[in-house]
């Protein structure tokens, strides 16, 4: 005799908790590590991201491998310097574009860059970024 379900809620039940628990992990993955980073000059908008909608100067682009097809839209990084820093080595900004050109990690906007490092010499810097992190 095969045995019977008294009711399908609790596999209904299970099944929801497990597709909202692999959302939420997907939600929290976090990206991080060591690259370089430039930076480029204003004006920042128009982005890929958002369009005409100014996000402030504490913003980015990145490259491909960050980019991720556009799922880096939005995402806050903090970026710190490893190399030529000022005093404040730690920045937060915002992910606003793709960067075509880039060999870099990422570009910083000017003035998040500037408050890091030394624009001065045009070069990059050495940076470890984490996505997401509080500053």
């Amino acid at each position: 005799m095969a045995l019977r379900p008294q009711s399908s809620i609790p596999v209904l039940t299970i099944v929801s908790l497990l597709l909202s628990s692999s959302y939420s992990l997907k939600a929290y993955a976090q990206v991080y590590g060591y690259g370089t980073a430039t930076y480029y000059d204003p004006p920042y908008t128009p982005s890929a991201c958002f369009g005409e909608h100014k996000q402030g100067v504490m913003v980015a682009q990145v490259g491909a491998t960050l980019w991720n097809g556009g799922l880096a839209c939005g995402q806050t990084f903090a970026v710190t310097c490893r190399s030529a820093c000022k005093d404040q080595k730690t920045v937060k900004v915002k992910i606003v574009e793709f960067c075509r050109t880039c060999t870099d990690t990422m570009a910083l906007s000017r003035e998040a860059y500037d408050q890091i490092s030394y624009t001065n010499g045009g070069g990059s810097m050495y940076i470890y970024y984490q996505q997401n992190a509080k500053v």
